[in-house]
């Protein structure tokens, strides 16, 4: 039986704990565009910005779990107990998380809808284009924007696109071939025949 996934726990002097993190939320709801980019450097600027005393890895750890633990709250209904009811005595960390959880699910359909597009329209050269860009998005996001779930949907749905256009374009191939060869045979036909036009003028003068 594989072993159970626990959320980190969240364990520091409640006033504090909620007051570092309402900073943290603040400051990553006013820059989404950078956690998405890369967070760990957001979480190294917020540590900056806001004077907490965590380290930078401590601060991503507590960001990812407060992530974990609101939305399988949003999920199941489920208030998990690891965060020591921090997130949910305080209306105010709560709507930041919220907020920032909200982002983070916007962003991720955005991306669904955009490689449905890419794949839909654009054919096989620009969804082999997306490779490296969704790969580094699922890299720096692995913990919370992408889970391994949703990477898999997309790649099984783009494989399976890809294969279907390779098909077509197999079969497109193929007919241009034939249409080749068959307009060739038929300037060989008209040649031919040009020439022994020109054969049988020679005979008669």
């Amino acid at each position: 039986m594989p072993p159970i996934k626990k959320t980190r726990e969240i364990s520091q002097e409640p006033c504090l704990m909620s007051s570092m993190l309402i900073k943290v939320f603040t400051f990553l709801n006013s820059n989404f565009d950078m956690w998405t980019k890369d967070s760990y450097g957001a979480c190294n600027k917020a540590k900056e910005t806001t004077k907490i005393t965590w380290d930078v890895k401590t601060t991503l750890n507590i960001v990812n779990s407060c992530i974990e633990v609101t939305e399988e709250y949003i999920r199941t209904g489920n208030k998990s107990s690891s965060c020591n009811a921090i997130i949910w005595n305080n209306k105010m960390l709560n709507g930041l998380i919220g907020r920032f959880c909200y982002k983070i699910t916007k962003r991720v359909e955005s991306q669904q809808e955009t490689m449905e597009d890419l794949m839909n329209d654009d054919g096989i050269e620009n969804i082999l284009s997306t490779d490296q860009v969704v790969t580094e998005t699922f890299v720096s996001q692995k913990d919370t924007s992408f889970s391994v779930k949703e990477f898999n949907k997309l790649y099984n749905k783009k494989v399976k696109n890809v294969n279907h256009l390779a098909t077509k374009s197999k079969e497109e191939i193929e007919d241009t071939r034939k249409k080749q060869v068959e307009e060739i045979f038929q300037l060989w036909s008209k040649l031919e025949k040009t020439i022994e036009d020109e054969s049988f003028l020679e005979i008669l003068y």
